[in-house]
Formats: structure tokens, sequence, C-alpha cells
């Protein structure tokens, strides 16, 4: 599409989607900056940025893009709002991102929900809740861990510490299950993890 027609911002926003996704961080920013360049005003086009800013090492960014997003579109779609919770955890405004974790319907069965409960909650200083959120969780998807979450290519080493220190402090398992590992061959291993595995 974008060879098609280089002047789609929205193209271009699917291609940085496609790259990030893959780990090519940095095509993946360029490709979101000329989505911008290209359609400046789009609620839609700065949402999707603003969720992946963090990657490209520049959280702050993400929230001046998520803010710019929700003046153009107040009544933020509800795939908008995974986005903005991100952005908004990822430079520790944690009743901010709690307010858009709110803003998710009860009862959907969204892995990514369940584990920002525990950590928005434990990072709220409510720690009980957090233990009660991750059980929930460990209950629903059982292989969860936080080598298996954060082991993927789309995750700078900044937002790895980052969410790391979080999920711990809410009590999520460390080392991957091995059905993580099955299905991410290629996973980025904790050395205290691949060091316990091979003591086993």
């Amino acid at each position: 599409a974008v060879k098609l027609d280089p002047q789609d911002a929205d193209a271009h926003c699917a291609l940085a989607w496609m790259l990030v996704m893959s780990g090519d961080l940095g095509q993946s920013e360029i490709e979101f900056e000329r989505a911008i360049k290209l359609n400046p005003n789009s609620a839609d086009i700065l949402t999707h940025y603003s969720g992946w800013a963090g990657a490209f090492g520049k959280p702050e960014k993400g929230v001046e893009l998520a803010e710019r997003a929700i003046r153009l579109n107040p009544n933020a779609p509800l795939w908008a709002v995974g986005a903005y919770r991100s952005a908004f955890y990822e430079v520790g405004r944690y009743e901010d991102a709690w307010y858009w974790h709110e803003q998710r319907p009860r009862g959907r069965n969204d892995r990514h929900d369940y584990l920002f409960s525990g950590i928005l909650l434990a990072e709220l200083g409510k720690l009980d809740e957090a233990h009660a959120a991750v059980a929930e969780n460990l209950a629903k998807f059982p292989d969860t861990s936080i080598e298996g979450w954060m082991g993927t290519p789309d995750w700078n080493d900044q937002q790895r510490e980052l969410y790391g220190k979080s999920m711990r402090k809410a009590g999520f398992p460390v080392c991957a299950t091995e059905n993580e590992l099955k299905a991410f061959p290629n996973l980025i291993r904790l050395p205290e993890c691949v060091q316990a595995q091979a003591a086993n």
C-alpha cells in the first residue's frame, strides 16, 4: 500500500505497526513520523504512535501524542484505551494510566487487561489487590511470566526493566513456562532463568 500510494498516512502507520512487531524499532519510528507528517490531525495515528513511543525510548513523547489524540477525539474508541494506558504508565503517571485502564469493559477475556491490573495496582501501592489480580490472571492464563511477556523483540531494554520491576512487585512469575518457550523459541531470556534452567 505504501508503494502504491506513498502519501497514504494510514498505510505508513500500518507499516510502522508491522515493523515494530518484528523488532525493527528504528524503521518503525521513521514510518510513524511519516504518517504524522502526512496527517498530523489524525487522532487514530497519534494514538497508535503514542502506544509505541516508549519502545523508541521516548515515553514522554508518547504522552504528548496521547494527549493530542484525546483533545482531537475525547470519546476515545475502545482500542485506543490500551495505548493511552501504556503511555501514561511508562512515565509514571499511574493514576492516569489506571483511569484509562478502568475504561475497559469488565469481563473482557484480554490478557493485557489482566496484566495491567496487576502492574498498575502494584504501582499504586495496592499490593493485596495486585496479588489477587495476578492470581486471577494466572487462573485464566497459566502461561504468563515476566520473561515470556517481555522477551519478544517489540520491547527495548528500558521497557523490560520498567515493566519487569512492576511485574515483580505485583508477584508475577519471573521465568517463562515450557509452553512460552515453545511458542517463542527466540525469546530474550533473563540471566537468572537461564541459570536456573542450566542448574536443573
